[in-house]
């Protein structure tokens, strides 16, 4: 416990959160490596393990209602050791290794957006949001096109209403929906199948149109890799040709709430990323089950 000498009157001090992304506008913040990440140790999760969400109780702030629990994602995993393994890395990045010759379809793992969360957005359509993820590619996909699968969606079943799509072509990149003057600000993309560490972000707001939907139509997901992704992607196009990825850390933001625009939380999270990897970082020399012994 902090004890302070005498009361605070400065109503102007900035509040301390516990991770130096957050604001007042943070709604999801996942990092395992984080002490308030993971409940598990290095126990790999499994399906229905809580993913804590480290930004709860800002969220809880904007949405008025919540908890840890309600707030968290749980983990939506298929993978048996066959078709897969979902490890937790040495330095706690979670791991989706998936088989390109005994994969089978509706074999994956998600990381699903609560659904409070889910709502929230969906109500606040015209609001702008900062997501960002930080990974690392461990093996490339096989063909430069498996259908148009994606990563991360975040939007509505109905694709052509998504807020920001996620694909894994050659090359990785965000696709906000159409117009792209939704597209208020990028960083990110790798070039062909490099295994690599990188981060990405995007900066999004509005869906196109005004979708009528309920928020059971809602199904969004912070990251999905295997075969069965996300909404109507093609699940069978992606049997045998999905890559191997390990999510080390993935952010969320209402930029409208916080009152911060694009280029300062980008600039912030390049920093922390840039330490995470850089020698003496949390991340840097990560250790992990090379892919190829999962055939």
């Amino acid at each position: 416990m902090i004890k302070l000498p005498e009361a605070v009157t400065d109503l102007t001090m900035s509040k301390l959160y516990v991770d130096g992304i957050m604001s007042k506008g943070s709604l999801y913040l996942m990092d395992l490596s984080h002490s308030l990440g993971y409940d598990n140790g290095v126990t790999a999760p499994i399906n229905g393990t809580l993913i804590p969400n480290i930004a709860w109780e800002a969220a809880t702030d904007i949405i008025g209602s919540g908890d840890r629990n309600s707030l968290s994602s749980l983990m939506n995993s298929s993978i048996n050791g066959t078709t897969g393994k979902l490890e937790v890395t040495g330095k706690k990045g979670l791991h989706s290794i998936f088989s390109q010759t005994a994969h089978l379809s509706q074999h994956f793992i998600k990381i699903p957006v609560p659904l409070a969360i889910r709502t929230q957005m969906y109500s606040n359509p015209s609001h702008r949001y900062y997501f960002s993820t930080w990974r690392r590619r461990t093996r490339a996909v096989v063909t430069s096109n498996p259908s148009n699968y994606a990563h991360v969606g975040l939007g509505f079943t109905n694709t052509s209403n998504y807020f920001l799509l996620d694909y894994w072509h050659s090359d990785l990149y965000f696709n906000p929906a159409s117009p792209a003057t939704q597209n208020k600000g990028q960083r990110g993309m790798i070039a062909g199948n490099a295994l690599e560490t990188f981060i990405k972000n995007n900066a999004f707001e509005g869906s196109v149109g005004s979708p009528t939907v309920t928020t059971s139509d809602l199904n969004w997901y912070f990251f999905a890799n295997g075969s069965g992704g996300i909404a109507s992607f093609n699940a069978n196009d992606a049997v045998n040709k999905a890559p191997s990825m390990i999510l080390y850390r993935t952010y969320l933001e209402d930029l409208t709430i916080s009152g911060r625009t694009y280029a300062e939380v980008d600039a912030l999270d390049k920093v922390m990323y840039d330490a995470a990897f850089a020698v003496g970082g949390k991340f840097h020399g990560d250790t992990f089950t090379a892919p190829a012994t999962i055939a």
